[in-house]
């Protein structure tokens, strides 16, 4: 009985802590606006990643000025909104589409918060599909990296090959990329096929 009595008022008093320690960071992190940390390269028909952009490098993005890129773009970012690091791969023609500019040289000239939102958006009205779940050989992306799940939805965007590339995954020739659309069927694509197009 006197243990009981005691597992109560230390219940009473964790409680209410923990609760507050929540809220406190919640409000603490809705005060952090979008802003892009990371931003890798895989330029087209090679298998080299490149850092071209990192918050740590103390380099405003403003003044980063990005040469002519044709291949894959990885951006690492938080978003403000649902309050966690996010990540999502575009090819840079989706890129250019998404911010409505001729050459992707004059991505210096957005904002982060608006580059972000802008991709984001494109990103919302591109998703041509639903993913209940994504495995890639023996990792399973949807719990891993469903972040990425809108940039697998974009028509003629991605491959397999690209993707574990970015996520510095080993693969192989055999390694299936497996998910289960809106019908709960199994759609299996090869590396070297896009994974929605």
């Amino acid at each position: 009985m006197m243990f009981e009595t005691f597992l109560k008022k230390i219940i009473q008093v964790y409680t209410p802590l923990k609760v507050f320690q929540e809220r406190a960071t919640s409000w603490v992190y809705s005060w952090i606006p979008f802003f892009i940390y990371e931003v890798e390269y895989n330029p087209e028909d090679t298998q080299s990643v490149t850092k071209i952009y990192d918050s740590k490098q103390k380099i405003s993005w403003s003044r980063h000025r990005f040469g002519k890129l044709e291949g894959y773009l990885s951006i690492k970012y938080w978003n403000q909104e649902t309050q966690e690091p996010e990540r999502m791969i575009l090819h840079t023609h989706h890129v250019q589409k998404a911010l409505h500019i001729d050459s992707i040289e004059y991505l210096w000239a957005f904002s982060e918060e608006g580059f972000t939102l802008l991709l984001q958006k494109y990103l919302s009205e591109q998703k041509s599909c639903t993913m209940i779940d994504v495995q890639y050989g023996d990792t399973n992306l949807y719990k891993e990296h469903r972040s990425l799940i809108p940039s697998f939805c974009v028509p003629k965007n991605l491959t397999p090959a690209v993707l574990s590339r970015f996520i510095n995954m080993e693969t192989n020739e055999s390694s299936e990329f497996i998910y289960y659309n809106e019908d709960v069927k199994e759609v299996s694509v090869k590396p070297s096929e896009y994974i929605f197009g």
